[in-house]
């Protein structure tokens, strides 16, 4: 498949809900989080907004809205993640990305959900 086939065929999905990003120390055993990303020098967690406050973190930023890509091609489509962010800084909206095995993540800003999707469906991801 071309990157252009590997986009129209991988659907962008809004998730329920907002999220936050959190930098803590440890990663918490009391909360549900979304992802955990500890590199060593910093942890970074992904919790549900209304979690957030009942955590001890050092930096905060949020509410986001998550958008899921579901890549019809994972590990196989050069391209794909810069074609999404590219098109959403175009838009002016700045990104926080995860990826799982299937799935890549792209978190926004609640206030810029609409202009993500608009750019997103400009850029000829189908929109779910």
């Amino acid at each position: 498949m071309t990157l252009e086939e590997v986009i129209q065929a991988s659907p962008v999905r809004v998730l329920e809900g907002s999220y936050s990003v959190l930098r803590v120390s440890t990663i918490p055993s009391t909360v549900n989080y979304f992802a955990a990303v500890s590199d060593g020098s910093e942890v970074t967690i992904v919790v549900p907004a209304d979690d957030a406050a009942t955590l001890d973190a050092s930096n905060a930023e949020g509410p986001f809205r998550m958008l899921r890509l579901e890549i019809a091609a994972p590990f196989a489509a050069p391209g794909f993640i810069a074609a999404a962010t590219t098109a959403l800084a175009q838009a002016g909206v700045n990104v926080y990305v995860l990826s799982t095995f299937s799935f890549d993540y792209v978190l926004v800003k609640a206030h810029d959900l609409k202009a993500a999707v608009t750019a997103l469906g400009a850029r000829r991801f189908p929109i779910a």
